[in-house]
């Protein structure tokens, strides 16, 4: 039966997939296999599924996996994840806001660096791309070019 999107046949590996997927979740109800073999399964499936399928079919088969531990596990993993860019972000912005408002006030770059406790050249590297939006400082063109540099 795990074998089954593997094995070729007049079905799509798709609809395989979708049938293991069902089948699991019967057995899972029948209690005839236990939870922790029935997720060993599902975790096989959702391997082969990433393989094999294209991104469309894999928003068809997602639901599938939604309501498994190991849909719950990967959502968990998501959002943990998004939460920690979140606050990596709301660092990164709230750096820069800070020197935005110490260049409007006129402090010099080694002044606003030992206020921050932040190396001169990282304090240097944003002020050149602040100065560009200079008197008015617009954080959010700074910061989305900051992090578009930053990836390069």
């Amino acid at each position: 039966m795990i074998l089954s999107p593997l094995m070729s046949g007049s079905s799509s590996e798709k609809e395989r997939i979708l049938r293991v997927c069902q089948i699991l979740r019967d057995a899972e109800a029948e209690d005839n296999i236990s939870k922790e073999e029935i997720e060993k399964f599902r975790a096989v499936i959702y391997a082969f599924a990433v393989k094999f399928l294209k991104r469309e079919e894999l928003e068809d088969v997602k639901e599938a996996f939604r309501m498994t531990i190991l849909g719950e596990m990967i959502w968990e993993e998501g959002r943990e994840e998004g939460r920690e860019e979140g606050r990596e972000e709301g660092v990164l912005r709230g750096k820069l806001s800070l020197i935005c408002k110490k260049l409007q006030k006129g402090q010099q770059i080694d002044r606003i660096a030992e206020a921050l406790e932040e190396d001169v050249s990282y304090i240097e590297s944003v002020c050149r791309i602040a100065d560009k939006y200079a008197p008015e400082y617009d954080e959010e063109k700074i910061y989305r070019e900051f992090i578009k540099n930053r990836c390069r």
